[in-house]
């Protein structure tokens, strides 16, 4: 795995192609969740609502998801949520 890491006036930047990647799979996660899951919609509902943009507000959810995750991993526990999909007229 390649981590390079940066840190700039407190961001921290990562480089590197895995890394996109690893980006890239947790974003279409992020898109899902937030489409579909209460906990996180509202999470990222008051987010925006508090005045952050867009991606900053997907960017925190992801990060709530990772430890979501890992706190599950740990724990040797599974998440289980009854997901309710609506039809939506287009």
């Amino acid at each position: 795995m390649n981590f390079n890491i940066v840190i700039i006036k407190n961001s921290l930047y990562q480089k590197g192609l895995t890394d996109q990647f690893y980006r890239g799979a947790l974003f279409m996660g992020v898109m899902t969740a937030i489409r579909y899951d209460q906990k996180f919609k509202t999470f990222y509902e008051r987010l925006k609502t508090n005045g952050k943009q867009t991606t900053q507000a997907q960017i925190a959810v992801m990060r709530k998801m990772i430890l979501v995750a890992h706190s599950l991993y740990k724990n040797e526990t599974q998440y289980i949520k009854k997901v309710e999909i609506q039809k939506e007229n287009r």
